[in-house]
């Protein structure tokens, strides 16, 4: 808060407002990074049911694919629920 005091500038810092700010961009990150969670979720929900339905590859890569996908699937579940 900026205020004049005998004709000098005075300013005054609010730990209180410091605190508010912080706190809210705290809360908002992590927000940001639950919504990233959920969209790499959905990716790979898309990625795996696409390659699922990929009859033209051959059963093996499909199965490795789809293995690697669950994989990046259980790492996101994990990540997401650390902190």
């Amino acid at each position: 808060v900026q205020s004049t005091h005998d004709g000098r500038q005075q300013i005054t810092i609010c730990t209180d407002r410091i605190e508010h700010i912080a706190a809210t961009a705290e809360a908002n990150a992590a927000q940001a990074r639950a919504q990233g969670f959920v969209a790499a979720r959905q990716g790979l929900v898309a990625a795996r049911a696409a390659i699922a339905a990929q009859r033209g590859m051959r059963a093996e890569d499909r199965a490795e694919a789809l293995r690697d996908i669950d994989e990046a699937m259980a790492e996101i579940e994990t990540e997401s629920r650390s902190e």
